[in-house]
């Protein structure tokens, strides 16, 4: 391809590229001292400044970035003609890929601060995430990517129960919405409570600066083991004054299942701590919506950080392939909900032989019938999405008609499902499930049929999420004329073809995100642009060459 043609390309939208900040000298001098005058003692968060386009990092994390992630320190730039604050800008992917990074594999602390209204210089903390507290950034996290195991965060009070030490925990997982307790005597060496960590897969541990230093530097030696990312919190945090009150407003009507773990004065002390560092009481839409779970550590097989690595039991950091492993040779899930549940059952091996047993008889039935397993995994699982995060956003009602859409596409396959199930009703899988699943489908009978009447199903084929025009003159009028003006766009590709004097099979109709409507060819086929002045190039990528009409 000649230089000429090249010029009138935008570069490959797969390729990095960095944005670019600009600030007049005012406004740099401002930032950069209302920057400086942010906490910077202790492990401070990597701080992400949203400029609605792109998002900048100052300081030293931005040449720890750029090192990192481009692989090179010239990705920084500095205010004052380049002697003032270092920054680094970073794009929409980037950012995210970034910010995936720091929270799920390097255990990190994330904020992300958006200008104050009419100000370039005052600034505050919209968003802020930790190991063990994604609520905030899970939607950007999880766009594209699945949740490969839940964010559970720990709180850790010490005591003594006479000349030994006793551990009170706490730990809650955001996603499932449970809390749990636990009480136990322990050594100083805290092989109970590291074995209490790895069956939790804890990432996050809620601690005070207590105890003698030999176990205060114990505790930190088995975080660090067990690659947990260690929050020392204020004496205040582990207050019990409103713990109580507040659980039973979480759990709702489950609260009468709280009953000995009100005795429990150092796990209820931590149960405080974890609420208020979640901010569940913030957010009324929690309240009813917590159950409480018991944790036995006699209940599984005790586990250690080393033992869990001898055993490769689950994938460690710097594994090129996370499949060698335990896990990673058991885990064919069809849901990133099945993958979270095989990675807690790995971590927690059973003890008692009953429980065993019943575990056993499923996996038997599954294998003996191979006909149900086949169906169960190609055609019915394969389709269902990540129920439990999907709630979570009805829960905090930020369900968009795409997740209507999608729940309303669960909920129709489940009759096919039971009907699977039901060829042989005598399965110890069938006897277990099919009595709850008929129960939903009777319960969201009326969800499906709203569902089926409020949304123009035709046009998500297309992945437009809209409502049926049917219910309104003005919708209806709008989509006639929607309708009309597609068909003349339609009738673009047949007129290109036939100036271009090839197949219109060759031309391809899209809907980009950034370009519009806009027809694309092949790379092969780019001969058949050159000096076609009645044509604009939009774009090159991998897949081929965007174009429109000058018209």
């Amino acid at each position: 391809i000649n230089a000429e043609y090249m010029g009138s390309f935008e570069m490959d939208d797969d390729e990095p590229k960095t944005p670019v900040l600009k600030l007049d000298r005012a406004a740099e001098t401002g930032f950069a001292s209302f920057f400086r005058s942010l906490d910077q003692t202790g492990t401070t968060p990597y701080r992400f400044f949203d400029h609605k386009t792109y998002h900048t990092v100052h300081g030293p994390h931005a040449e720890q970035l750029a090192i990192q992630y481009y692989k090179s320190a010239a990705a920084v730039k500095r205010f004052d003609g380049g002697t003032g604050l270092p920054y680094l800008c970073l794009s929409p992917q980037m950012f995210e890929t970034v910010v995936r990074d720091l929270l799920l594999e390097r255990n990190m602390r994330v904020e992300v601060w958006v200008a104050r209204a009419n100000s370039k210089s005052s600034w505050h903390c919209e968003k802020k995430a930790s190991p063990g507290n994604l609520q905030q950034l899970e939607d950007l996290l999880f766009r594209n990517f699945e949740m490969g195991s839940s964010p559970v965060v720990l709180a850790v009070k010490l005591g003594t129960a006479g000349a030994q030490l006793s551990v009170g925990l706490c730990y809650a997982d955001a996603t499932l919405r449970t809390i749990g307790f636990c009480e136990f005597l322990d050594s100083d060496q805290f092989a109970a409570l590291e074995s209490a960590i790895v069956q939790l897969n804890v990432k996050e541990c809620l601690l005070l600066p207590e105890g003698t230093p030999y176990q205060s530097q114990k505790l930190r030696e088995l975080l660090g083991r067990c690659r947990v990312a260690a929050n020392e919190r204020r004496p205040a945090e582990f207050n019990t004054k409103n713990v109580e009150s507040d659980l039973r407003r979480l759990l709702g009507e489950r609260a009468c299942q709280l009953g000995a773990e009100l005795d429990r004065r150092l796990a209820l002390a931590s149960a405080a701590c974890v609420i208020g560092f979640l901010e569940l009481m913030s957010d009324d839409r929690n309240a009813g919506n917590y159950r409480i779970v018991s944790f036995d550590l006699d209940k599984y097989m005790r586990l250690d950080a080393s033992a869990v690595r001898a055993l490769n039991i689950v994938p460690s950091v710097g594994d090129t392939n996370k499949n060698m492993n335990l896990y990673g040779v058991l885990n064919k899930c069809k849901t990133s909900m099945g993958s979270r549940l095989l990675l807690r059952n790995v971590r927690q091996p059973l003890r008692d032989l009953a429980a065993i047993e019943a575990r056993l008889d499923y996996t038997e039935a599954l294998v003996s019938d191979s006909t149900l397993r086949l169906s169960l995994q190609e055609q019915h699982l394969r389709r269902i999405p990540d129920l439990e995060r999907l709630s979570k956003r009805f829960q905090r009602n930020k369900a968009t008609l795409q997740d209507l859409v999608v729940l309303h596409g669960v909920l129709i396959r489940l009759p096919l499902l039971c009907d699977a199930l039901r060829l042989d009703p005598d399965n110890a899988v069938a006897r277990q499930i099919l009595g709850p699943l008929d129960d939903l489908i009777l319960q969201f009978e009326n969800f499906v049929k709203l569902v089926e009447k409020m949304v123009d199903l035709e046009m998500v084929a297309q992945h437009q999420y809209l409502i049926n025009p049917i219910h309104n003159d003005v919708l209806m009028r709008l989509k006639v004329e929607k309708d009309r003006v597609y068909n003349e766009i339609v009738g673009y590709v047949n007129t290109a073809a036939r100036d271009l004097g090839c197949e219109p099979k060759l031309i391809k109709l899209e809907n980009d995100s950034k370009f519009g409507y806009c027809l694309r060819i092949s790379k092969k086929d780019e001969k058949l642009l050159r000096g076609r002045n009645n044509y604009t190039q939009l774009s090159m990528l991998k897949d081929g060459i965007r174009f429109t009409t000058r018209q």
